[in-house]
């Protein structure tokens, strides 16, 4: 039997070796290579929910002008700010305290409020106090002519009723007094001296006021003959 001679080794890296293709690599893989571009950081774009204008911005809260914000709460003019408290003119402001105007009333203790006293309450005299105090004021008409009685009733008029009475009486005497006296004292200058004697009637006027600080001291509403009363 005749032995062929078998073919000679080829060189691997000769031209002349026929070369076996490999396997041909998916259509989608056919561009990657190191100058091949990556895909960028993080999540493909695409993937998710997207936010578009109108649409819900987070877990299932919309975001937009006059939408909830947050968990629960409406952000943007008109809403509620913050936890469970409005915002806003004619709204609360803090807990549970009024702010601004179109609330109702204001919080107690405003003046004109309940609760709230109502003007200056003086307090009232005991009946001896205003004994003494309608007597003085009848004597002090001796000393301060119209000007002492005037004094004593603005101060305690409104601490009795007797009180008020009597010094009331006192100042229009007074009064009626400085009325009669520039009377008389014009008399005088028109008649050169003559109707100086008409001053005189100061001493019924003396003895008048002392009755009336006697009878005061006793409680008597005292009255006094010649009075104009210009002050009620």
């Amino acid at each position: 039997m005749t032995n062929l001679p078998s073919d000679p080794p080829q060189d691997p890296n000769s031209e002349d070796t026929p070369r076996t293709p490999g396997p041909t690599p998916p259509s989608g893989d056919a561009n990657l290579g190191a100058d091949s571009p990556q895909p960028p950081y993080g999540p493909p774009s695409g993937s998710g929910p997207q936010h578009e204008p109108g649409q819900p911005y987070g877990p299932g809260q919309p975001y937009a002008p006059g939408q909830a914000y947050g968990p629960g709460q409406a952000y943007g003019p008109g809403q509620p700010y913050g936890p469970g408290q409005p915002y806003g003119p004619g709204q609360p402001y803090g807990p549970g305290q009024p702010y601004g105007a179109g609330q109702p009333g204001y919080p107690p203790g405003y003046p004109g409020q309940p609760g709230y006293p109502q003007g200056y309450q003086p307090t009232l005299m005991s009946p001896a106090d205003e004994r003494l105090w309608a007597s003085l004021t009848h004597l002090s008409g001796l000393v301060f002519s119209l000007f002492g009685p005037l004094v004593v009733w603005l101060v305690v008029k409104d601490r009795g009723v007797f009180v008020e009475d009597q010094t009331k009486e006192a100042l229009n005497f007074q009064i009626t007094v400085a009325i009669f006296g520039a009377a008389i004292t014009l008399i005088a200058v028109l008649t050169l001296g003559l109707g100086s004697i008409l001053y005189l009637l100061a001493i019924p006027a003396v003895v008048f006021m002392i009755l009336a600080a006697v009878a005061a001291s006793r409680g008597e509403w005292y009255r006094y003959p010649v009075n104009i009363r210009l002050v009620h």
